[in-house]
């Protein structure tokens, strides 16, 4: 048999259909004549497969099918079940392929050869790490550890100059606490990602707030131009609150080690934001059921996630010590110096933009798991006694150090990367106040306290102060004068009824916390008493201690 152009080309590629093969003008057969003598026969017009994308995430093929339309070449790119399938090709007959019923299969049987000799390329639509043939890869517009490119519908292909993005970052961004914070703790969803599932560390929310024109946007857009488009305007890692929690949610499936933003909390439709930070912080979504009520594949996430908007995230939320936890709140903060400085943030980022991103993975990656750790590890203790000397800590604390330590980490890996310097003093001062003003918001002894003495103001008709009978048919409870405080002796269901429009979600958390500070008077193994209340009569009760 005559020896066709592909096997000339590569003698170890086996062609399964070796009667078949392309010349200049088109594909040929080859086959017998009535005298049993071989001849080549062009049966079509050419046609053939340019390159063909192996997706790692997922093992889908697509191919790029070229073929001449009488006119020109045509490109598509067409799924491998539909080229091979002399039925479901014949349909590409309208856009100008070479193909007939009679010679269907011969094309198709040709696409089949293509497949052996076009280049292969590796793709993904998952970014962040994950591994491949088990090792660890990154992937952003390109990746770490393979060959491989995004395929993906987000804005996160490199744009601009890296030198100019640094230029912008030394002159504008240096010497500002807040903006250097911001951009490390972008950088800091690289190590969540990295070393997140090894140390059970939930997802880092930094949400921050406060009156317009502070700068906050530019903050955030700062922190995603490390990594890609850094605005709402394009569908990128910037997006806005404007959708439905579930759609929120899923923005954020498979990231593991890219930071995303929700712009403006205000634009969105949640009269309480608890469930959301429950979602977000833990990297998964509820289960669903596909058409066919199979269950769907549920894509986790471990990243840092950024929200800012006007009101505090915490305070759009029912009052719960785990919602306090979950969440690195900054408010009221002049973010840039000025409106100079800001637009040439802006400016500078808007033009260039995804190149430090994924230098900074490759950095960490070089170091390796078992030496990040490490140091997280020992910034962890160190942030645990810093707190400790400056009477910053809870019981809750240790807690809030692990998502700290990740950020102080990342600040001394960023430094060394860049060959900067920025003050650990600043930053820690930031994750100080940070950790205060928390403080003050979960410890529910205090916080519960002010709320109750704010109720009893606005509502004392309902009321009883000092053994002064009232009239009133709302009555909730009853006020004792005992020495430098009041006792207010209340039963448990108006209580609970008043912690519930203060928006605290759990009363028994209440209680525990009430008791624990000396703030309830109670039997020893239980959160009430017996007392007397309206009309002499004996029942059980909460008697709370409220200082004067």
């Amino acid at each position: 048999m005559k020896e066709n152009n592909i096997q000339r080309e590569n003698e170890r590629i086996h062609i399964p259909y070796d009667n078949i093969f392309k010349k200049e003008d088109g594909i040929y057969v080859i086959s017998k004549n009535k005298d049993n003598k071989e001849i080549e026969r062009k049966i079509a017009r050419s046609v053939g497969i340019s390159k063909i994308n192996i997706n790692i995430d997922d093992g889908t093929r697509k191919s790029y099918v070229y073929f001449d339309n009488m006119i020109g070449i045509t490109e598509m790119e067409i799924q491998r079940d539909e080229y091979l399938n002399n039925k479901n090709l014949i349909k590409y007959q309208k856009y100008g392929m070479d193909i007939m019923g009679d010679t269907s299969y011969i094309i198709a049987n040709h696409l089949r050869n293509e497949e052996e000799i076009a280049p292969k390329v590796f793709t993904h639509t998952n970014i962040g790490f994950s591994t491949y043939n088990e090792d660890i890869i990154y992937k952003l517009n390109s990746s770490i550890g393979i060959d491989s490119l995004y395929c993906g519908n987000l804005e996160i292909q490199p744009k601009g100059s890296r030198d100019i993005w640094i230029s912008m970052f030394k002159d504008e961004v240096l010497g500002n606490p807040y903006l250097e914070f911001i951009t490390v703790c972008s950088l800091s969803s690289i190590l969540i990602g990295y070393i997140g599932e090894e140390l059970t560390l939930d997802n880092i929310i930094v949400h921050i707030f406060g009156n317009s024109s502070t700068g906050k946007s530019t903050a955030v857009k700062l922190a995603i131009s490390l990594f890609g488009y850094p605005d709402v305007k394009k569908n990128g890692l910037f997006s806005t609150f404007n959708a439905t929690e579930n759609a929120l949610i899923r923005k954020l499936a498979g990231l593991k080690g890219v930071p995303f933003a929700f712009d403006e909390l205000s634009m969105g439709n949640l009269t309480d934001t608890s469930s959301l930070i429950y979602k977000l912080a833990n990297g998964t979504d509820k289960s669903r059921l596909n058409k066919n009520l199979e269950e769907e594949k549920n894509s986790a996430w471990n990243t840092l996630i950024f929200t800012n908007g006007e009101k505090s995230l915490i305070k759009s939320a029912n009052k719960n010590a785990g919602i306090q936890l979950r969440v690195i709140e900054i408010g009221n903060i002049k973010w840039t110096k000025d409106a100079t400085n800001a637009d040439r943030i802006n400016r500078t980022i808007i033009e260039n933009y995804g190149h430090i991103g994924l230098e900074f993975a490759e950095f960490v990656m070089k170091i390796g798991k078992e030496k990040i750790i490490e140091k997280y590890n020992q910034t962890v203790i160190y942030l645990n006694k810093f707190l400790e000397s400056k009477s910053v800590n809870d019981d809750f604390t240790s807690r809030r150090v692990n998502k700290f330590a990740v950020i102080m980490t990342t600040l001394t890996l960023f430094k060394k990367m860049l060959n900067i310097e920025i003050s650990n003093k600043n930053i820690l001062d930031i994750l100080l106040e940070i950790e205060k003003d928390s403080i003050k918001e979960r410890n529910f002894n205090r916080s519960a306290i002010d709320y109750i003495k704010q109720y009893i103001s606005v509502n004392g008709s309902k009321f009883e102060y000092f053994d002064k009978q009232i009239q009133s048919r709302d009555y909730l409870g009853k006020l004792n004068k005992i020495d430098d405080y009041t006792e207010l002796v209340i039963t448990p269901i108006a209580l609970d009824k008043i912690l519930k429009e203060g928006g605290f979600e759990d009363k028994q958390v209440v209680l525990k916390e009430l008791k624990k500070s000396g703030h309830l008077n109670c039997e020893a193994d239980r959160y009430t008493r017996k007392r007397q209340l309206e009309k002499g009569i004996t029942t059980t009760v909460h008697v709370i201690k409220i200082p004067n």
